[in-house]
């Protein structure tokens, strides 16, 4: 945690403008991270998991017991 502080102390000291170029990089480095998640969460629900199972389509076809609302509401 002391090295960060240091990093931190060390980048105001330097002045605005590496303030801002340390800015620009870390939200950069932040929007690449969010895309990467979105797109491995795609991969994931896609079947591209170690089970190959695609989650987002389990139920595509067969959609389980279903309410019938004509019935007294029973599962």
């Amino acid at each position: 945690m002391s090295v960060f502080l240091v990093l931190i102390l060390a980048v105001n000291f330097l002045g605005t403008r590496v303030f801002g170029e340390m800015e620009f990089w870390f939200s950069s480095l932040k929007v690449i991270a969010i895309v990467g998640l979105i797109i491995l969460g795609i991969i994931l629900m896609a079947g591209g998991g170690p089970n190959h199972d695609p989650i987002g389509f389990r139920y595509w076809r067969n959609p389980g017991k279903t309410l019938s609302i004509g019935k007294r509401l029973r599962f």
